[in-house]
Parts: C-alpha cells; sequence; structure tokens
C-alpha cells in the first residue's frame, strides 16, 4: 500500500497526494485488500508538476478503478517526463 495523504476539501473532492503526483475523486470506498476504490472513476483526473510545465490525465473513460491503479500508471508518466523528455505515453 502506498502511504497517501488524504485531504477532503469543502467541495467533498478528495486529493491523494504523494510525492509530486496528486491524484481527485469524487468519492472512494476502501477494499478489504486495503486499497481505494474509486466510486466515480470517470470524474477523477491526476496532475503531477515537473520543470515548471503541469501535466495532467483525466480518467474520463474509466481506465483505473483504484486510485493505487492510477498512481502506478502516472508514476510511468512522470519517469517519462522526467527522464525522457517532454513526450507522454497515450493511455
Amino acid at each position: 500500500m502506498y502511504p497517501f495523504t488524504i485531504k477532503k476539501d469543502s467541495a467533498g473532492e478528495f486529493t491523494f497526494e504523494l510525492g509530486d503526483i496528486s491524484i481527485k475523486v469524487m468519492g472512494y470506498t476502501t477494499s478489504s485488500d486495503g486499497k481505494h476504490q474509486i466510486l466515480y472513476p470517470e470524474q477523477a483526473y491526476a496532475v503531477f508538476y515537473s520543470r515548471g510545465h503541469v501535466y495532467g490525465v483525466a480518467n474520463n473513460i474509466n481506465l483505473f478503478t483504484t486510485v493505487e491503479e492510477f498512481y502506478e500508471n502516472m508514476l510511468v508518466q512522470l519517469d517519462i517526463v522526467k527522464n525522457g523528455g517532454e513526450k507522454v505515453l497515450a493511455l
């Protein structure tokens, strides 16, 4: 499990933060295996900052159903941006 910092804002949106990555979800539940199941996956999005630019991925096609899965994919994206130039993988 990842040691996310989880915050809830006044609009009811939750932010999962770890390192350079922030993931925003409208709701979640924790499954028996400890993963954070995203309640409204089509409304989730993730962002990170690198070299003065902001990068983000919307989950509007419901590709990721857990915060952990979304985070792992964003780690790959962040690594590409930081170490492989400005190209980002298509999801």
